[in-house]
């Protein structure tokens, strides 16, 4: 999604077959306000059943509760659920460990509240 010349959202989609999966997203924290991320899935969503896609699978929310922000978010487009599972694998332990100890010295005050998430340096 652009704004004139400037990039505002962008995701990574799949399609399978007669299949659709949102895989992740970001947008610019500027542009927020308009929702870009809920234009581009709209948007790729009207594109997919133009291309034959029955069903676009948007997955669940960081945390397997109901209340996850996430989940709250892709449940908007649809009252159809189906089942997901929320995972995480660390391929590069020593980077990743790297990652976190530079996350955890920066940022001390977000331990408690987000250190047991394996993506904590996002915070």
């Amino acid at each position: 999604v652009r704004s004139k010349a400037e990039i505002s959202a962008v995701a990574i989609f799949f399609r399978w077959q007669d299949k659709g999966h949102y895989h992740l997203s970001a947008s610019h924290e500027r542009f927020q306000r308009f929702r870009p991320n809920n234009f581009l899935i709209y948007q790729t969503a009207l594109y997919m059943k133009e291309k034959g896609i029955r069903q676009l699978h948007l997955g669940g929310g960081t945390t397997p509760e109901e209340d996850n922000g996430l989940f709250r978010f892709k449940v908007r487009f649809s009252p159809f659920l189906a089942s997901f599972f929320t995972g995480g694998a660390v391929i590069d332990h020593d980077l990743y460990r790297m990652a976190c100890e530079m996350w955890m010295a920066r940022y001390p005050e977000k331990i408690s509240k987000y250190g047991g998430r394996i993506l904590k340096y996002r915070y």
